[in-house]
């Protein structure tokens, strides 16, 4: 059953399909490379019954990914989300404008 991926948090995601949201476990589509992990924006195939967990078997290629820097000193990226055509930069007003934030935010972008 295909679907996109809404959320994702310790090894479950919340996945749109025809049927509406379920949730999935990701144990078969765990990668060794985490800028590959299953990620908000990723299409996704599901089991087709109604087990419980149900599984992500497959993800479809990714067009676009959303990475940062992680905070250790490793050369791997955190993936935020996928397959994103449009991203709105948005700060409060309330406080002093911070030029540094808004440049990490573009970097992003």
């Amino acid at each position: 059953m295909p679907g996109r991926v809404v959320r994702v948090d310790r090894g479950q995601c919340d996945v749109v399909t025809p049927g509406g949201t379920v949730r999935a476990d990701t144990e078969f589509v765990v990668p060794r490379d985490p800028a590959k992990v299953v990620c908000t924006g990723d299409w996704a195939a599901l089991d087709p019954e109604d087990g419980d967990p149900r599984y992500v078997r497959a993800l479809l290629q990714r067009h676009t990914a959303f990475l940062r820097n992680t905070s250790s000193k490793r050369s791997e990226g955190q993936i935020l989300a996928v397959n994103v055509d449009h991203a709105v930069i948005a700060v409060s007003l309330a406080v002093e404008l911070d030029l540094g934030r808004i440049e990490r935010f573009l970097a992003l972008a």
